[in-house]
């Protein structure tokens, strides 16, 4: 049972990793205008549905005695390393790239929308959206180049939060 119980723990990594890592990347089309590294924290946010992930395994193993402690302290250090690697977003003239592991172009996009925690490229018709995990701190300056290719879209709820603040 122990075996049976470490198959999430191994895709639950590899999932993880494939976020960060591909085995054949994407090709990164158009003119560099801009590339920046994920802090710590963000890629923390980046992978934090996998940590997550991590979290109730772990905890579910503990309490069913399926893991050893030492097992847990392995698994844990296995996702620092995860995390600690690079996250790299490039913004080209032909779309957005996350480490060469996929490239989207500014066609399959109809605006952005600034939210808590990220920024959200709206797909078009067809296509699913896309988040930048970045602090509030970096927003200006992302925005910034999105707004050169994509328009911003208020959303009905933030529309509501500007109506309540005004009165």
């Amino acid at each position: 049972t122990t075996a049976l119980f470490l198959m999430p723990l191994l895709f639950t990594f590899l999932t993880a990793r494939s976020r960060g890592v591909a085995v054949r990347g994407a090709t990164v089309e158009g003119k560099m205008e801009r590339e920046f590294n994920l802090s710590f924290r963000e890629r923390l946010r980046y992978h934090q549905f996998s940590i997550t992930s991590l979290g109730i395994l772990l905890v579910l193993g503990s309490l069913s005695g399926l893991i050893h402690v030492g097992l847990e302290v392995i698994a844990m250090l296995a996702m620092y390393a995860v995390v600690s690697r690079p996250i790299r977003y490039r913004l080209t003239s032909a779309g957005i790239a996350v480490n060469r592991v996929v490239f989207r172009p500014w066609a399959e996009f109809r605006g952005y929308q600034s939210r808590k925690g990220s920024i959200r490229l709206i797909g078009n018709t067809g296509a699913n959206r896309f988040d930048i995990r970045v602090d509030a701190q970096r927003y200006p300056s992302v925005t910034s180049l999105l707004t050169r290719r994509l328009k911003p879209i208020v959303s009905a709820l933030d529309r509501r939060r500007e109506v309540i603040l005004d009165h």
